[in-house]
């Protein structure tokens, strides 16, 4: 190496000079591979003043410095680990509220689908199962109504359904006494009252004397379900005294007034009405004698009266008709006796133990 290349080092000026460089604590760091760097260039430079015996003095030369490229080595600076700081939310912190955001509607979504699936079933229970329930609930009500028709029986089967506790004939004058042969409660109750009728009030003086000159019958009729019976006795005055008693011959109850319109298919809220016209048709009042007399339109306006307030002693059915026991008004003398209106036919029966 001639003198010139040496005198043109920037390295050899520095060692070789009067003066150490200023250095420049403004100037920033520069990285440890620049260092090493350098120590190499002195390391040869050194090498290269050995081998020669007159080291010339090299003279400064003022050079315009040089701007030197800063090389940032990231793996080296101190600060790479530190983070900025800031207001805005982790990715994660975002993730997760994300994913909550994302949880809602599918929540939502899963309450309603629970609301609907309950409101089906509760529909589907309410027309079917329910349904199901209310018939099998049916058929067993009905099929206890059955086993308590089987459980109603005659007390004799060998005989009808009512025959004649007492059947007899003194001088002609018939005597016949009924009996329900039902075994039920309240064929007991109708059985009780006839004995006590036979043996106490109207009948005493016949049995107790052995006075038979009054007739005592009844007669019964069957309709479906329904025994109606008509029970009279003949009275000194040569009217009557009647009962009349409904019975289920399968329930063995007392078959109501109401029960005995339904079956021949009367409104109730007309009955007294059609009572009244009945009556009318049947029993004119130009057709009973001495009508113009006063006492008689009174006798006649009285029974009008007793019929429009339905003040009735019984009613039966037979042959799908309906018949009415009442009180008819007789002029003085006479008194009141009975009579048996047919208000399907628009019949009267004045004398019901004549039946005529």
């Amino acid at each position: 190496m001639d003198n010139n290349e040496l005198n043109n080092n920037l390295g050899n000026q520095i060692l070789m000079g009067d003066t150490q460089p200023i250095e420049d604590v403004n100037k920033p760091e520069q990285p440890n591979n620049n260092l090493n760097v350098n120590q190499g260039l002195n390391t040869v430079l050194q090498n290269n003043l050995n081998q020669n015996q007159e080291p010339q003095p090299v003279q400064p030369q003022p050079q315009e410095p040089q701007p030197q490229e800063t090389s940032v080595d990231t793996n080296d600076n101190i600060f790479s680990d530190i983070q900025p700081v800031t207001n805005e939310p982790k990715k994660e912190e975002i993730k997760e509220v994300k994913q909550k955001k994302n949880k809602g509607p599918i929540i939502i979504i899963i309450i309603l689908l629970l609301i609907v699936l309950g409101l089906s079933g509760y529909i589907v229970y309410d027309k079917f199962l329910s349904n199901e329930t209310k018939s099998n609930t049916t058929e067993e009500t009905k099929e206890t109504k059955t086993n308590e028709v089987k459980t109603v029986s005659l007390k004799d089967d060998s005989r009808e359904v009512v025959y004649a506790s007492i059947d007899e004939k003194h001088d002609g004058v018939i005597r016949r006494i009924p009996y329900v042969n039902i075994e039920s409660k309240y064929a007991d109750e109708i059985n009780n009252e006839i004995e006590e009728l036979t043996k106490n009030g109207y009948l005493q003086g016949q049995a107790s004397q052995n006075y038979y000159i009054y007739k005592v019958d009844y007669h019964y009729y069957e309709n479906g379900d329904i025994v109606s019976i008509l029970f009279s006795w003949e009275m000194e005055n040569g009217y009557s005294t009647s009962k009349i008693y409904n019975i289920n011959k399968t329930t063995g109850k007392k078959v109501t007034k109401e029960e005995l319109l339904k079956q021949v298919n009367i409104d109730e809220n007309s009955f007294n009405t059609k009572l009244v016209d009945s009556y009318k048709l049947a029993r004119p009042l130009e057709s009973i004698e001495n009508n113009t007399e006063a006492i008689i339109k009174e006798c006649y306006q009285k029974d009008i009266d007793t019929l429009t307030n339905s003040n009735i002693k019984g009613m039966y059915i037979n042959n799908a008709e309906l018949y009415v026991l009442f009180d008819v008004n007789y002029p003085a003398g006479a008194g009141i006796g009975e009579a048996i209106l047919n208000i399907n036919s628009n019949t009267i029966v004045l004398n019901p133990i004549l039946m005529e």
